[in-house]
């Protein structure tokens, strides 16, 4: 996969029917020694959250540390906050 290229996966639903996405992932082995974010790469819309899912899949002690949880609320003010729809 080049960058840049859009990912395609096929997927089960909730009723177990298959089905056609395009889509980007962030995808992590079991013992979390290496994540990595499959597909198109994310816009301005979806860049702040993708990378939020990859820190906390891949650097854990750093978003659950008092440090890194202050620093992430310093630079991404509704990080971990419930915003109601």
């Amino acid at each position: 996969m080049a960058a840049g290229q859009r990912l395609q996966i096929i997927k089960n639903d909730e009723y177990n029917c298959r089905k056609m996405q395009f889509d980007t992932k962030v995808i992590s082995s079991k013992d979390l020694s290496i994540t990595c974010l499959l597909g198109a790469s994310p816009d301005a819309s979806t860049a702040v959250k993708v990378m939020i899912d990859v820190l906390e899949k891949a650097f854990p002690e750093i978003t659950q540390s008092k440090e890194g949880a202050a620093k992430l609320k310093e630079l991404i003010p509704f990080w971990n906050i419930q915003v109601e729809k």
